[in-house]
């Protein structure tokens, strides 16, 4: 398909509707709680490194770089080792090794940074510190300071959560990131973990916990005995690596190598603020659901509606447009698009191509951003494609949208596409880390991106 031009009314348009939209930092998975996917802000044409050398953080898969406020990127790594790096790039602020808590650690998600700079993060492991004796992985969450100081920690999260369909202490780790929600001077972390949401305060204490049940073929009444085969569903991989399974990267049309999709909070549709906040949760092999977050005092969940999806599909981490649009890739090829009131279906695109990524939204509905696994598509808001193009190698990158940009991440490079039509202002860019990471966006237009070398940093307008 040939690559479409919008007039120059249009584009001056959505520079002015976007302006209204601004997230004012990328801070953390996906941009913001809602995950959009986008800042407002202008980059460069061109990749122009900003530091004279990556920054060494270990290695790096499925963790997304996110920006604290006063500049610092923060970043975890498969290693177990979460940092701080400083924003001209001279190395790190701080470190903290999440093997105090467990053995064999690691990052597989992004940290989230409150606008106080304080740092939530996820890591997994399996055993006491220094050993790798248990036979099941554990997911804990870590609050630290803004100067990496540790804070408290929810070890196992999962703890008490059963499955009626797996056996006792399985797959209660989560590859999911955290979603920090501030609201009436407090602030709430939202943690999804296998088919329960979880919610924590700033203590590290839970709040409440919500379980999603499947209504697609997953789920039967009156429970077991089924009418399905569990077999499938009994051994998986992670039953042995632990989060480790997403170290490097594997065929995801191949077996379960999904992550676990993270909730996206939205608090305002067409700038009014909701009266009370929608989180958004994909569960694989099971469905997208609405639950709203009745806040202080009764700090519940409540089911608002749900949208099954088939026992063999997997889901990419949902993203809600400032508009109220909930869009959804799957591992089917699918682009789904619910209302975020009423979870109504609005429309869907058939990329025929698995969407591991999370779309990201043009401010507000104009554009969606969708990162396929061998394919970058534009909508026009609804299902209409305006452009596409062919990427060089896969990609499981969610895209970060600047005014002018989309970046994205594939096996071979990072990408630098013109946010109109997909046109590619410099060819060749820069190394990847295996189309895993997906970039970030500071305020001034730097890109942040995860390669090889370490966490590289790309001068903006």
């Amino acid at each position: 398909m040939m690559p479409i031009r919008f007039p120059r009314v249009l584009t001056l348009s959505l520079f002015v509707m976007s302006l209204a939209c601004e997230t004012p930092r990328w801070s953390q998975f996906h941009g913001d709680a809602q995950s959009q996917g986008n800042l407002a802000t202008n980059t460069n044409p061109t990749f122009i490194a900003k530091w004279p050398a990556p920054v060494n953080v270990g290695p790096i898969s499925y963790a997304s770089p996110v920006v604290a406020p006063d500049g610092t990127i923060v970043i975890g790594s498969t290693n177990g080792t979460l940092s701080a790096v400083k924003p001209d790039g001279s190395g790190t602020k701080w470190t903290y090794d999440t093997g105090t808590h467990f053995g064999k650690p690691a990052i597989v998600s992004s940290a989230a940074v409150t606008d106080a700079g304080e740092v939530y993060v996820v890591s997994s492991g399996a055993g006491e510190p220094g050993t790798t004796d248990s036979p099941y992985y554990v997911s804990a969450l870590i609050h630290l300071g803004p100067d990496g100081a540790f804070k408290c920690v929810k070890g196992n999260v999962g703890e008490g959560l059963a499955y009626e369909l797996y056996p006792p202490g399985r797959y209660l780790f989560t590859t999911a990131s955290p979603k920090v929600l501030e609201v009436g001077g407090q602030t709430f972390v939202f943690l999804s973990v296998a088919r329960w949401v979880m919610v924590f305060d700033d203590q590290c204490q839970e709040v409440t916990r919500f379980e999603l049940h499947c209504t697609g073929d997953l789920r039967t009444e009156p429970p077991p005995p089924f009418d399905i085969d569990l077999e499938p569903y009994q051994s998986y991989p992670e039953d042995q690596l632990g989060p480790h399974i997403f170290d490097r990267w594997f065929d995801p049309t191949q077996g379960r190598n999904w992550l676990t999709p993270t909730v996206a909070v939205a608090t305002k549709v067409d700038e009014d603020e909701l009266t009370l906040p929608i989180v958004v949760v994909g569960i694989n092999a099971c469905g997208v659901f609405g639950l709203e977050w009745q806040g202080p005092p009764t700090r519940t969940l409540v089911q608002k509606w749900t949208k099954p999806a088939l026992a063999n599909t997997w889901l990419s981490s949902p993203a809600v447009s400032a508009s109220g649009q909930v869009v959804v890739g799957k591992s089917d090829g699918l682009v789904w698009s619910y209302n975020l009131q009423t979870g109504k279906d609005n429309w869907y695109f058939k990329t025929n191509d698995p969407v591991l990524a999370t779309p990201a939204w043009y401010w507000g509905s104009l554009h969606v951003y969708v990162a396929a696994l061998h394919n970058a598509f534009i909508l026009d808001g609804s299902s209409t494609p305006v452009a596409t193009v062919a990427l060089s190698t896969q990609s499981a990158s969610s895209p970060a949208v600047a005014w002018d940009r989309i970046f994205l991440s594939t096996q071979d490079r990072l990408f630098s596409f013109h946010s109109i039509d997909l046109t590619v202002p410099q060819a060749g860019g820069r190394v990847g880390n295996g189309g895993m990471s997906s970039p970030a966006l500071d305020a001034d237009g730097t890109v942040y991106s995860a390669t090889l070398g370490g966490l590289e940093a790309f001068r903006g307008r």
